[in-house]
């Protein structure tokens, strides 16, 4: 036990020993790890922040470039514009153009169809009083033969000649009609399209205006906004320096923590390591001192143990001894009680007889009197203490030598012809 002890507080110097150095070579692995992650978290955000700066300058560029893109864009609406509004100018003028020499071939068209009927009306007056001249002419030169024929003739072909010439005065004065108000219609139609392509054109020009001041309103509030996304990206130049500005001073901060954390942990383990020798140094010799106790104690157990040991062994021996008498004794009497519980079986039902016949009823010559079964019981009782004791201690040294079962033993103080089982 003194060496288990020894070894044992050798082990746990060595344990100490083990785990100071374990615990200041973790502090350095982890300070060495800290260092490292720290260098790569500085790398990483050197690579982020110069990204972010090309990031930045590329948004620049963009923004330079979306400029002249909304600058050309702006010239181009404009040019559109003007183009569109030029186009529509030219197209009104040849429309005006068009209608006025429209108005100016209808008037000059109902100039020319008012002359054409006073000469048709004229000429078929002429007609009129030539015709009947010419009639009475030929009425006077045939008025000898032919004077009453002639006359109807005469009255029936001026009245066709009337009747005629009303006729196409009549369907000429209403073609007229139909064609001045044709024409009437059509200077209204050119009136109303000059008014509407009037106010078209009024109309375009106010677009024009409109998309003007919008194309303008758009160019300024997006070159608005190039300048607030530059700004922004200045602002967010700005704040990755001072993010990395500030994490270089984390950094440095943290290291110096983590040292002065480290160190204070080393010399905490080293107290603690101090304190664990000295309490172990004390437990030590606490302990020399109960073991010393207690070897004193383990002699005086062992010199009272073999004095008991002698004494048990002599009881021992007694008891074997007996136990033997007791043995062969036990024997004698299981002998006797076999052959008495034959005799009596042989006796009482007839056991061991087999006849190969059909049992009859016999007659029972003697009954046993009460008085011989009280006598038989009662030796019975006297006997059953003594075989009751040696018995148990059969049953104790040799269970398996004993054949009749603890029922026949005791079926002796059963009343006559009853089962016995």
């Amino acid at each position: 036990m003194t060496e288990t002890h020894a070894s044992g507080v050798v082990a746990l110097n060595e344990l100490a020993n083990t785990m100071q150095n374990k615990a200041s070579s973790d502090l350095q692995q982890i300070n060495t790890i800290i260092s490292s992650q720290m260098r790569t978290v500085e790398q990483f955000l050197a690579t982020m922040l110069y990204e972010a700066k090309e990031v930045i300058e590329e948004i620049h560029g963009s923004l330079a470039d979306q400029t002249q893109l909304l600058a050309l864009s702006t010239q181009q609406q404009e040019k559109g514009l003007q183009r569109s509004f030029a186009s529509a100018q030219a197209v009104s003028k040849a429309t005006v153009d068009f209608y006025n020499d429209l108005h100016l071939r209808a008037s000059e068209i109902m100039a020319f169809l008012e002359e054409s009927q006073i000469k048709q009306s004229d000429q078929l007056s002429n007609f009129e009083t030539i015709f009947k001249e010419k009639a009475a002419r030929e009425e006077k030169e045939a008025l000898e033969n032919i004077a009453v024929i002639l006359a109807s003739l005469t009255s029936k072909k001026t009245a066709m000649v009337s009747e005629v010439s009303s006729d196409i005065y009549d369907t000429r004065v209403r073609e007229n009609k139909i064609l001045q108000r044709e024409l009437s219609n059509m200077q209204k139609a050119s009136s109303n399209a000059k008014e509407g392509l009037s106010k078209y054109v009024e109309k375009l020009e106010r677009h024009y205006m409109e998309d003007t001041f919008s194309v303008a309103e758009s160019k300024a509030v997006m070159e608005n906004l190039l300048q607030e996304c530059s700004e922004k990206a200045n602002d967010s130049k700005r704040q990755w320096e001072n993010a990395h500005s500030y994490l270089n001073n984390s950094k440095e901060r943290t290291v110096l923590e983590i040292e002065s954390a480290v160190r204070d942990r080393v010399s905490k383990n080293h107290v603690a390591h101090q304190e664990f020798l000295s309490a172990s140094s004390a437990m030590k010799a606490d302990f020399d001192a109960r073991i010393g106790d207690v070897m004193a104690a383990v002699d005086d157990s062992m010199m009272r143990d073999q004095e008991t040991k002698k004494e048990i062994d002599s009881i021992t021996s007694l008891c074997l001894g007996q136990l033997k008498s007791t043995q062969e004794n036990h024997g004698d009497r299981i002998s006797n009680i076999r052959s008495k519980a034959e005799k009596c079986l042989t006796k009482d039902y007839l056991v061991d007889q087999n006849s190969g016949t059909t049992p009859k009823r016999r007659v029972i010559a003697a009954i046993p009197s009460l008085a011989s079964i009280e006598e038989r019981r009662t030796v019975v009782a006297l006997e059953s203490p003594k075989e009751h004791g040696n018995s148990e201690k059969r049953a104790k040294w040799s269970p398996g030598e004993s054949k009749i079962p603890k029922h026949h033993a005791t079926s002796f103080n059963r009343a006559p012809f009853t089962n016995v089982n």
